[in-house]
């Protein structure tokens, strides 16, 4: 039993809620675990299901290449996570940033698919070193995924936000058709951690 503060309302509501953490020295085979057994989850509901993945270090990655103040910066958070591609162009017409950089805002809206659509999109979403190393990073889990009997249902998607303060690098939701709003939910919490006082990962 869990009990969250709801919406608007700001009164606690109680769910039910089952999860697992993985704790400690997390690598790219415990994420992949993490991930598939989401499928699994998901798959004992239902077939017709996917799970959209993410990385907060890539969109943080990007959207820290340009010159936005941080007022900026968390209201086009806001736009990608809801897909507001006009909200997002708007924004950025108005703060003076880099073309390259305000191309590739552009691009993590309107990207979403298997991993060949970033394969398509990898150069000019790479603005950094390192986003493009954490995109070749995605692009390989959505591959090992979906040679592992998951063809078809892993999908990147860039809109899958989560609190910054809370979460960091690999981030997902898991929708059945026919449902409301997500199944299940999750992703890489190390800030936590850190603020714990721990060197250890969390997924």
């Amino acid at each position: 039993n869990v009990y969250r503060i709801w919406g608007t309302t700001r009164q606690f509501k109680e769910i039910m809620q089952a999860g697992l953490e993985v704790i400690g020295e997390v690598d790219e085979y415990q994420i992949y675990e993490t991930l598939f057994l989401a499928c699994k989850s998901l798959q004992t509901v239902s077939n017709d299901f996917i799970l959209n993945i993410s990385d907060l270090g890539i969109v943080s990655g990007i959207t820290g290449a340009s010159n936005l103040t941080e007022k900026s910066k968390s209201e086009i958070f806001d736009a990608i996570k809801a897909k507001n591609f006009q909200l997002v162009k708007l924004l950025l017409d108005s703060e003076n940033v880099n073309e390259k950089v305000k191309n590739a805002i552009l691009l993590l809206v309107q990207t979403y698919g298997d991993y060949t659509e970033i394969e398509k999109n990898i150069e000019p979403l790479s603005v950094t070193d390192e986003v493009k190393e954490k995109l070749t990073a995605l692009i390989s889990l959505a591959k090992t995924l979906e040679s592992n009997g998951l063809k078809g249902k892993i999908k990147i998607d860039f809109s899958v936000l989560s609190d910054t303060n809370y979460y960091n690098g690999i981030v997902f939701n898991g929708v059945i058709y026919g449902t409301n709003g997500y199944a299940l939910s999750g992703g890489e919490y190390d800030n936590l951690l850190k603020k714990m006082g721990k060197n250890s990962r969390a997924i």
